[in-house]
């Protein structure tokens, strides 16, 4: 089970944020908070696992509805130079066995930089 996701230098956040994930999590806030930062972070997560692509403009769950734009819109300011940041936290006891110890690597297409994630 998911337990919390965390996102740097994307869209609104500069610095990582740490967001708790819960069995009912309610986002809210004024405007230009980053509401929609979170759940773009959470599109960016399942379209980068499912394809191995960080380039990402439309996605399989968003459809036509959300445009993350690829990487030069997303990284924060636009500051191409950076490196996106995210990751999650899970409970591993809920991981099915074709998920654990399962471990990725992807290139960012606009830097030299390598992002791991390992369950």
């Amino acid at each position: 089970m998911l337990t919390a996701l965390r996102l740097g230098n994307f869209k609104a956040f500069a610095e990582t944020q740490c967001i708790p994930i819960k069995p009912l999590t309610l986002i809210f806030g004024p405007n230009s908070a980053g509401k929609s930062s979170i759940l773009h972070g959470l599109l960016l997560a399942r379209e980068a696992t499912d394809t191995g692509n960080l380039d990402i403009h439309r996605t399989n769950i968003g459809g036509q509805s959300v445009d993350l734009g690829g990487f030069r819109q997303y990284v924060h300011r636009r500051q191409t130079q950076n490196t996106v940041e995210w990751a999650v936290d899970f409970e591993t006891a809920t991981l099915n066995g074709a998920t654990k110890g399962a471990a990725r690597s992807y290139q960012d297409p606009h830097s030299q930089h390598t992002h791991r994630y390992s369950s």
